[in-house]
């Protein structure tokens, strides 16, 4: 089980043909570059974003993402959003096809950022709310357009991000001084080759997608890559969630990623099953071998330049932190909205949780002796891979009964 839901949103437009008019620009004009704070939830950027004059709404900025999608529609009709003609979608999952709207000519304003004629793909399927496994409201995902338009800046160490405008965008010296790499680009979206090791000590370079707006580390297909191998000490387990439905498959790690002259070790690591990634098969480019996400990201601060096609890793204080997996075998979630009401939401066979006797659908009531209302659920499923042997005790509600449940948590991967 890994050690945070994944947010995981690769989108297949085959069959779409939408005009890519988002020209995106300063509010000021004077401005050469616009910079704010971000929030970081379960290694995934939120930034504020205005639509049509509307309340400030939080979407996630998506390196792996094309067209921006809206995933959540405020309560009150402030959006004055335009549809068109229902479309399909695929990506990542088992469960096919997506219907969504397009809707055309949005004017947003994310801090100073302005743009007049903006697209987005509406989803209204209720279970691609996001809010309840991040804690917070979320209302969608922006992606390439934010990207092509302004050299962008992520400072993970100091939760910042600025957007330059590329004619007066300069590198400063100490960047130079950076490993920076080329980029691959492929219908607005970043790929990078790097090296990684197996456990049989086979080094391999792989292609992988640049994706933000997955929370894991790296995820690797076994579809293209030989040396792309299943581990022995592996399980098979839920993902994340993508356009086409739940992610299903192995979790395991990876003896090293090398990245110029970076190299990190026993790197948590997904693999996908067939079924998941069949529809990348005609989403993405040729040679694709996974994708690296925020959990790897965060380690550096990043300068990501799609006017010149490169990316700049800046080794930051995360950088040293161990790839970790969740250790109980269960998640938590959010049952009624944003209320601190959680339950259960997934348990994997033979876990600690799952041997102590947690059930899926158990109410959490207590946790170590403090109420769970006092936790946010990011913090509870936090305190699940925190540490090898720490004592868990669970006071829970199933079926109007109150029980007392205690296990430890095991790294067993």
């Amino acid at each position: 089980m890994k050690q945070c839901i994944s947010i995981f949103f690769l989108v297949l437009f085959s069959t779409i043909t939408v005009a890519q008019n988002n020209i995106l620009y300063f509010e000021n004009p004077k401005s050469k570059s616009v910079s704010f704070d971000f929030k970081l939830r379960n290694n995934l950027i939120i930034v504020p974003v205005q639509i049509n004059e509307s309340d400030t709404l939080n979407f996630i900025l998506d390196t792996g993402l094309k067209t921006s999608l809206i995933t959540k529609l405020p309560l009150k009709d402030s959006l004055m959003l335009k549809f068109a003609q229902k479309r399909t979608v695929k990506g990542l999952g088992t469960e096919g096809e997506l219907d969504v709207y397009l809707s055309y000519g949005n004017k947003i304003n994310m801090n100073g950022i302005k743009g007049d004629n903006f697209n987005f793909f509406i989803i209204t399927d209720d279970k691609f709310d996001l809010s309840a496994e991040l804690g917070m409201d979320i209302h969608g995902l922006i992606g390439a357009d934010i990207f092509e338009n302004f050299i962008v800046t992520i400072n993970y160490s100091k939760n910042t991000l600025k957007f330059s405008s590329p004619e007066s965008f300069k590198y400063l010296r100490r960047y130079l001084r950076q490993e920076s790499f080329p980029l691959t680009m492929h219908k607005s979206k970043p790929y990078i080759t790097l090296s990684f090791t197996n456990e049989k000590n086979v080094k391999s370079n792989v292609k992988l997608l640049i994706d933000s707006g997955s929370s894991d580390a790296l995820w690797l297909f076994l579809t293209n890559n030989k040396n792309v191998i299943l581990p022995d000490n592996k399980r098979y387990s839920f993902l994340g969630k993508g356009l086409s439905g739940k992610i299903f498959g192995y979790q395991g790690r990876v003896k090293a990623v090398q990245l110029g002259k970076y190299e990190m070790f026993n790197v948590t690591t997904s693999f996908p099953d067939s079924v998941s990634v069949s529809n990348t098969k005609t989403i993405d480019i040729i040679g694709r071998d996974g994708s690296i996400g925020a959990e790897f990201l965060r380690r550096f601060d990043l300068i990501i330049d799609y006017h010149n096609k490169k990316i700049t890793f800046i080794k930051n204080h995360n950088y040293k932190d161990k790839f970790k997996f969740n250790m109980a075998g269960m998640e938590v979630g959010s049952v009624f909205g944003l209320l601190p009401i959680y339950a259960v939401t997934y348990l994997q066979e033979n876990s600690p949780a799952y041997n102590a006797g947690i059930k899926l659908g158990d109410q959490i009531m207590k946790i170590n002796g403090v109420d769970a209302y006092k936790y946010s659920v990011l913090e509870i499923n936090g305190l699940m891979r925190t540490k090898d042997g720490k004592k868990i005790k669970i006071n829970l509600m199933r079926n109007g009964k109150e029980k007392i449940i205690t296990f430890r948590l095991k790294e067993n991967l």
